[in-house]
């Protein structure tokens, strides 16, 4: 039976050949033909290689960076060369609950060209409770990167996020987006995760990595 899809023509018909048409009938796709696409200029395919970096600018030089991150610096966005720095992946338990908030021990350093960067955090998060919760931090100063286990003290609260196991230790996953503004250009600046466990009991778990760019 014949029916109808979305492609890059709009809503195309499929025959009982499994053919596929554009609106005016020109044969897009062909299945004889071993896939290949038989009206190039109608219908355009991008191959993603898996295991390979999409292609973008070629790194002009090094940046600052906490231990295990990498950073480089691009034109990718446009403009002047923009640092970006990542850092590696890591965890962290705990099992003491509530404040004050604990570094998980990753992070990445970066002397932004601007006074504003990009901070892109993810990763994953549990409680040993069933419906508690985990609280997740990116957290910022100008000293370093505190070790795992550390407490925040007073550094400055970049944004946060929360995760709720729906059962015993549920992996929930979590992310935190934010753009960071009246920073001094030049200035060595350091993100780093962190967590509070809000649980009445057990222990609580964050993984994650940080990216950070000059915008």
């Amino acid at each position: 039976m014949g029916g109808l899809i979305a492609g890059a023509q709009g809503l195309q018909a499929v025959g009982l050949s499994g053919k596929i048409y554009s609106p005016s009938g020109a044969v897009l796709y062909d299945p004889a033909t071993n896939g290949a696409l038989v009206n190039a200029s109608k219908l355009t395919t991008y191959p993603l290689t898996i295991g390979t970096d999409v292609p973008h600018d070629t790194a002009t030089g090094a940046g600052a960076l906490a231990a295990g991150g990498t950073a480089v610096n691009s034109t990718e966005w446009g403009g002047a060369a923009n640092d970006i720095a990542s850092s590696s992946k890591g965890q962290y338990d705990t099992t003491t609950v509530g404040t004050p908030a604990l570094s998980i021990g990753v992070g990445v350093a970066i002397a932004p060209s601007t006074t504003r960067v990009l901070v892109a955090a993810s990763g994953i998060g549990y409680n040993a409770t069933i419906d508690n919760s985990v609280s997740i931090y990116v957290y910022r100063n100008t000293t370093g990167v505190p070790a795992a286990g550390t407490s925040v003290g007073s550094d400055t609260l970049v944004e946060e996020s929360e995760v709720f196991s729906p059962v015993a230790n549920g992996i929930m996953p979590w992310n935190i987006l934010y753009l960071v503004t009246g920073l001094t250009a030049g200035t060595t600046y350091y993100f780093y995760i962190a967590l509070t466990n809000n649980a009445s009991g057990g222990n609580a778990q964050v993984q994650g990595k940080v990216i950070v760019q000059s915008r």
